[in-house]
């Protein structure tokens, strides 16, 4: 994919092609964010798979939600036991 930027002209000026070096760049820069972003995506996906929460867990989330009371995070844990 690498092209011929540097031109020389018959008079022996040099002349870029900043269209095409320009527009090279940006297809590198945008395949790296690419496979960035599918590792983060992938990991993401894997750590939720993977994140299986024991019932002790759950509980003590219920009770930092305050969606149960102490006594009755107390009488389920001891159920769990």
């Amino acid at each position: 994919m690498m092209g011929r930027y540097w031109y020389m002209y018959n008079d022996g000026r040099w002349t870029v092609n900043w269209w095409g070096m320009g527009l090279e760049i940006l297809f590198w820069v945008l395949l790296v964010l690419l496979l960035i972003w599918l590792f983060n995506n992938m990991a993401r996906k894997r750590d939720a798979s993977s994140g299986t929460n024991t019932p002790l867990d759950i509980l003590k989330t219920r009770l930092a939600k305050g969606e149960i009371t102490k006594e009755e995070f107390e009488e389920m844990k001891e159920l769990l036991k």
